[in-house]
């Protein structure tokens, strides 16, 4: 049991890790520099659209949940003693948050990445420029990620700060 607790611990941490950093790191310096900054927005682009950056933000955020998932009901036993101390508590807001978080990567960021690259892939075959309805469309979907993206660095925020915490809050 203790080894599969601290397998499951790493995996969360490093997955979260991965994930958290990477939403700040975008969140806070990159998609700041693209307001007003076309080689950033290019960059953007490529990242949305050129990368396994999607996939691999999708597999850690996951592996974070799902970990997450275990070693909280293997903490928890989902009993609502537990729940209701300020331990189990404070570490249900923090879970709900990041599940949260991983709900809307999946149900709005990952969705719209996938377009975001199907019309940079009709633009590439097209051989000539982007039309003006493509245009539109790539920044309105930029602009949806980055709503999204503030959201869920919010929500990974609460998550981070909830499992930090949460062994330190008693009633």
């Amino acid at each position: 049991m203790t080894a599969l607790v601290i397998f499951l611990r790493l995996v969360h941490i490093f997955g979260g890790v991965i994930w958290a950093g990477a939403a700040f790191f975008v969140g806070s310096v990159i998609a700041p520099m693209a307001e007003d900054d076309a080689s950033v927005q290019q960059f953007m682009q490529k990242l949305n659209t050129r990368s396994r950056f999607h996939p691999y933000m999708g597999a850690s955020a996951t592996l974070t949940f799902l970990s997450g998932l275990i070693l909280y009901w293997m903490i928890s036993g989902f009993r609502a003693a537990f729940v209701t101390s300020g331990y189990g508590l404070t570490l249900t807001i923090g879970s709900l948050a990041g599940v949260i978080a991983w709900v809307l990567g999946f149900i709005n960021q990952q969705p719209t990445g996938k377009r975001m690259k199907a019309i940079a892939d009709e633009i590439a075959a097209s051989g000539g420029p982007p039309q003006p309805k493509q245009i539109e469309e790539m920044k309105a979907l930029a602009d949806r990620l980055s709503k999204d993206g503030i959201i869920s660095t919010i929500l990974i925020s609460i998550a981070l700060i909830g499992m930090s915490i949460s062994r330190y809050i008693s009633f």
